[in-house]
C-alpha cells in the first residue's frame, strides 16, 4: 500500500485525539463523586479522589504531550 504524503501523521493525531475522549469524560465523573446527596453510599473522598484526579489530569497532559508534534508538523502549529 503506497501512503500518501502526511497521512501517517494524520492518522496518528486522529488517534492520540480519540484517547484524549476518555480523559476528558472522566473529568465530570470525578467531580460529582464527593457529593453525598448524588452518591449516597458510594461517595469518595480523600486520597482516592485526589489520585483519581491527578491520573486523569494527568492522562490529558500526556495525551496532549502525543497530540502536539503531529498537529505542528501538519501546520497547525503556528
Amino acid at each position: 500500500m503506497v501512503e500518501q504524503h502526511g497521512s501517517h501523521q494524520l492518522l496518528a493525531a486522529s488517534q492520540v485525539g480519540r484517547t484524549l475522549q476518555l480523559p476528558l469524560a472522566i473529568m465530570p465523573l470525578i467531580r460529582q463523586t464527593p457529593d453525598a446527596r448524588q452518591m449516597r453510599g458510594w461517595r469518595m473522598r480523600g486520597l482516592p479522589l485526589v489520585l483519581a484526579g491527578l491520573s486523569d489530569a494527568f492522562l490529558v497532559v500526556l495525551n496532549g504531550a502525543l497530540l502536539w508534534p503531529p498537529l505542528w508538523q501538519l501546520g497547525f502549529g503556528g
